[in-house]
């Protein structure tokens, strides 16, 4: 189990998480968390399931917008050949999927047991051409995963695709990374647009197969003011 330093838990978060695995026979068992600043919402990791176990599939579907680490408790043989990254930014996309994957059974616990804390100056809301680079990279290597084994998945993660593709190309200087730039654009160029998508996602991507050029340098205009 993991704890950051800014977050806090609920009382029976230990035991109610070996809980269910010791009753369930699970390797993982995940659990809803509590977002939030000062009045913390709950973050539902499945609406519509019932605490038990669940698929594979079904568990994966929770790392295509958030790849928390620190609403699940996991058997430590998982780890045996696995590993965070080491001095990398958003190391829990690079690693929590590998974890599901590799567990032979994995159960739900419908309760919020730990309290996620946002922060204005955390990583998450700080882009940096560093930061922007490891997420692009991490959310591109669970992408071509869902392709591979899930392509149910791999739909659904799109829109998160051309998103982090546009930042990916805003924050990155075009001297850098050549291989990965060529990924974001040709996602941005490729990729298929869906119905679920927000709209002014869509228009911008639409936008960028037309006028690549322009699209990109009013992103970026945008996105670079509002960070700083």
């Amino acid at each position: 189990m993991f704890v950051d330093s800014d977050d806090y838990v609920c009382k029976d978060f230990c035991q109610a998480a070996y809980e269910s695995v010791w009753m369930n026979h699970t390797e993982i068992a995940i659990f809803d968390i509590n977002v939030g600043t000062r009045v913390p919402y709950t973050r539902l990791t499945f609406n519509k399931l019932n605490c038990g176990c669940i698929t594979k599939e079904e568990a994966l579907s929770t790392t295509i917008n958030a790849s928390f680490s620190v609403n699940k408790i996991y058997k430590s043989t998982l780890f045996k050949n696995i590993r965070y990254p080491l001095n990398i930014l958003y190391e829990d996309i690079f690693t929590t999927y590998k974890l599901i994957n590799t567990a032979n059974s994995i159960s739900y616990i419908k309760k919020p047991l730990y309290y996620y804390v946002q922060r204005d100056n955390s990583t998450v809301h700080h882009f940096t051409a560093q930061s922007m680079t490891s997420y692009f990279e991490a959310n591109q290597e669970l992408f071509e995963f869902f392709k591979l084994n899930y392509p149910k998945l791999a739909s659904k993660m799109i829109d998160s695709v051309l998103q982090g593709s546009f930042y990916f190309l805003a924050y990155v200087d075009n001297t850098d990374n050549s291989l990965l730039i060529d990924q974001a654009e040709d996602n941005l160029k490729s990729l298929p647009l869906q119905k679920t998508m927000e709209v002014k996602w869509i228009i911008m991507t639409r936008l960028y197969r037309c006028f690549p050029k322009l699209t990109l340098r009013l992103f970026k205009k945008k996105v670079l003011h509002k960070n700083y």
